[in-house]
């Protein structure tokens, strides 16, 4: 600031003496001192702009970073020793250098320059002492940090402290010979080889040679210790090298030698904690251990003052929390809580760096899936996603944007009325994601299979059938350009296969659906060729051939269909045998077979869908999905009277079962109304299978609390209000009391009249109307009462009687 005033005040000096001396003449350009003027005017002007430029990019760079020059230009070098031989001059000058922090580059330069000025004359006034040239090679590196930082000051190109180059090797090299016993000349010069090594192994080793040497000089030499852990920290990582773990362990070694030997500052924790987390990327034996450690170590950096101390600290809580086995989810989701708290808090303050709010974002997503869903699950994704957004402004990008979009993703497979609009949005997002430049081609194939997929998925969402065809469309094409990109990805052929399946049974056209399903058939062995090993492709062959013999009208070819879609599961299960996706689909297959099977055939059947999808569950036993089905075909085998002892053991072990495998179900997905009344309907079952009054009126106790909870999720569904209302109705008779058993019926009317008014035109519901207002005018003491109610249950049979000849669009099967 101070020079752009003083170029301004030249600039209006300059001005206002051409303007007296000069210009009042008729021919100002004839006079001599107009050139001169002229000539001076237009330097400081372009002196003046040159300024303000620059302070323009200084004010310009993001507030996240540091204003500070780096921390290893501190000097270690022994002031006592070194400097014995200095004048009080000189010893004021330096010590006034050497104690003040290096905070301000350009007030630091004129000190610096005026330093190795007197620095230089004691060299030659001295040329056996080995202290002028010590801090004559530290101050010249310590200028070429400052020349660095101006100069990417000048061109704009971010936080100079990555820019400076160093200099002064070869005074620390003279001085070292002057001075062979010295270790703190050995350590600095070391330091100033480390960072001109950039990216050469060669000069690390160098570096990490004098550090060695200094320390056997001088075994207290903190710097030294520090020095030597974070070189071989390095060295160890360096490259395409394997790691080598016994180097990364002997660095962290180092740096607690080190720790001990000095009052430590922030930067220190820094250097050590990077180094601990550097063992544990590559340690997965005691990984959790090493980052917990890391992140104690980048929080006493933070409290030190060290700026990205609270983002490291979160990384390797996160990391850590990461190594939690399934039996650890307390434990892991304390630590993503943890990491999320000083992710938070670096967010605040970091508004500058976008990694932050990524790394926020991913520790979100994992805590949502220690959820498990609902809400919860639900509240931690959409504040992911607003992290992900504010990445996004700070550094819009292919990886800010994949992220984003697998916030959104995670968020819409949770369902909810949004459901679509989530899938929509995240198809936004993976565009964007692969319309990136730049991208390695296998990483944007990666973002056209996901945004296709989030195609089909919002095509899943759409009532419109035009609207899901054109949506399968697009979704198919980008499948298609995802594998373009990496043509022999499993996913991508199988979800491509899928997607064109799904298009062949909206087609209208049989002869085009037909194509469809063979261009899809053609995907599926495409997959099956590449991963002969692999379950998915099967799986999804077999649901192709499955939506085909549907279609199907002739008989022999529709049996033919079914039993390749067989075929195709059993290849399936051979080959992944442990997946229970497989044993899904072949359960799910079979309980359709048994629909359209001849009743003497369905015990038989149901039995084996009861043994697949048991296998399913034992196999992956945190699939809802899976516990629903096995508890509906346990119910499906105890609606069989009589042919229960056929299908493991008959009514009362398989309504136990139904009602263990629901209340799994239930557990794992509380927010599932339609979960609560299986479960309430599987208790029912038991009631009728018990032989005791009491175990029976214990399990419709049961049952109605199941409904009331169903009717509480979901006041809409008709079917939860008629199966409350057929709890209350069975509970009323046995009731021995006339008055509760009236207000049971009562109760059992209103909830079969609700379901009667949200479906109108199911005769089952009026018919049951009529049987409980029947209860009623047979239970009412008043005779006008009673006459209204066998009025009101006449009523409901006529409009029941009248559905049955004349069935509306609701009437149920």
């Amino acid at each position: 600031m101070p020079g752009k005033i003083s170029n301004l005040i030249t600039i209006l000096l300059l001005a206002a003496l051409a303007f007296f001396l000069i210009l009042p003449s008729d021919r100002p350009w004839v006079q001599p001192g107009f050139w001169a003027l002229a000539a001076l005017l237009l330097v400081n002007l372009g002196l003046y702009v040159r300024r303000c430029q620059r302070q323009a990019r200084r004010e310009a760079w993001p507030a996240a970073a540091s204003r500070r020059l780096p921390h290893d230009t501190a000097c270690h070098l022994d002031w006592e020793r070194l400097s014995a031989a200095f004048d009080d001059d000189s010893r004021r000058l330096l010590e006034a250098l050497l104690n003040r922090g290096f905070q301000d580059g350009p007030a630091l330069r004129p000190r610096l320059e005026k330093a190795i000025l007197r620095l230089k004359r004691l060299g030659r006034e001295l040329p056996g002492e080995p202290g002028p040239q010590a801090y004559l090679g530290w101050a010249l590196a310590l200028l070429g940090r400052v020349r660095g930082r101006e100069k990417a000051e000048e061109e704009g190109a971010g936080p100079p402290e990555s820019q400076g180059g160093l200099a002064g090797a070869g005074h620390y090299e003279q001085a070292a010979r002057l001075a062979p016993e010295d270790g703190s000349i050995l350590a600095d010069w070391a330091r100033v080889l480390e960072d001109r090594a950039g990216q050469s192994a060669p000069a690390l080793r160098e570096a990490l040679e004098k550090y060695g040497r200094a320390v056997d000089l001088n075994p207290a030499l903190s710097p030294a210790w520090q020095g030597r852990g974070r070189v071989l920290s390095r060295l160890a990582v360096f490259g395409d090298q394997a790691p080598d773990l016994e180097a990364l362990g002997r660095a962290v070694d180092f740096f607690e030698t080190a720790r001990r030997g000095r009052d430590s500052d922030g930067a220190f924790h820094e250097e050590f904690g990077q180094a601990v987390a550097r063992l544990a990327d590559h340690h997965p034996g005691r990984a959790g251990t090493y980052y917990r450690y890391a992140a104690r170590l980048f929080l006493s950096a933070a409290r030190l003052g060290r700026r990205q101390g609270r983002l490291l600290a979160g990384r390797c809580l996160y990391e850590a929390g990461l190594l939690c086995g399934p039996e650890e989810s307390r434990a892991a989701e304390a630590l993503h809580l943890e990491a999320l708290g000083h992710l938070r808090a670096a967010a605040g303050r970091e508004t500058g760096d976008h990694r932050v709010f990524l790394q926020a974002g991913a520790c979100l997503a994992a805590l949502a899936e220690l959820a498990g869903g609902g809400e919860k699950a639900a509240a931690f994704l959409a504040e992911g996603a607003a992290f992900c957004a504010r990445a996004a402004e700070l550094a819009p990008g292919e990886e800010v944007y994949s992220e984003w979009a697998n916030l959104l993703s995670a968020r819409a497979e949770l369902g909810g009325p949004r459901a679509g609009d989530l899938w929509a949005d995240t198809a936004r997002k993976y565009a964007a994601a692969a319309a990136c430049e730049g991208v390695e081609p296998e990483r944007a194939a990666v973002n056209w299979h996901n945004w296709a997929y989030a195609l089909a998925e919002l095509a899943e969402t759409r009532p419109s059938a035009a609207r899901r065809r054109k949506l399968f469309r697009e979704a198919a094409r980008k499948y298609a350009q995802a594998a373009r990109l990496n043509g022999d990805h499993l996913v991508t052929l199988k979800n491509w296969g899928d997607v064109l399946g799904d298009l062949a049974e909206l087609t209208g056209d049989p002869a085009e659906a037909e194509r469809l399903r063979r261009e899809a058939a053609e995907k599926f062995r495409r997959a099956t060729e590449l991963y002969p090993r692999q379950a998915g492709p099967w799986c999804g062959w077999s649901v192709l051939i499955q939506n085909r013999a549907r279609a199907e009208r002739e008989p022999f070819r529709r049996r033919q269909l079914w039993r390749e879609a067989l075929d195709k599961l059993e290849k399936a299960a051979r080959v992944e045998p442990e997946d229970g996706e497989v044993w899904l689909f072949w359960g799910r297959l079979l309980q359709e077979l048994g629909w359209e099977s001849p009743d003497q055939e369905r015990p038989l059947l149901l039995s084996a869908v009861i043994e697949k999808y048991e296998r399913a569950a034992a196999l992956a036993p945190g699939r809802e999905e899976i516990w629903r089905l096995l508890g509906q075909a346990r119910l499906e085998a105890a609606e069989l009277p009589e042919e229960l002892a056929a299908v493991n053991g008959g009514l009362l072990p398989n309504a136990r079962a139904a009602v263990e495998s629901l209340k799994t179900a239930c557990g794992l997905r509380p927010e599932d109304a339609g979960l609560w009344a299986e479960w309430g309907r599987a208790l029912f079952h038991l009631s009728r299978a018990v032989e005791s009054e009491a175990g029976a009126l214990a399990a419709l106790g049961e049952a109605m609390e199941k409904y009331e909870t169903a009717v509480a999720l979901d006041p809409e569904d008709p079917e939860h209000h008629s199966g409350l209302g057929q709890i209350l109705y069975q509970r009323a008779w046995a009731l021995e009391d006339p008055a509760r058993r009236r207000e049971k019926f009562d109760q059992a009317y209103r909830h079969y009249l609700r379901a009667g008014q949200l479906a109108p035109h199911d005769p089952v519901l009026w018919r049951n109307l009529a049987r409980v207002a029947e209860a009623l005018a047979n239970a009412e003491h008043d005779p006008q009462k009673s006459h209204d109610w066998q009025n009101e249950a006449s009523e409901m049979s006529y409009r029941a009687d009248s559905l049955d000849q004349f069935p509306g669009k609701d009437r149920r099967h």
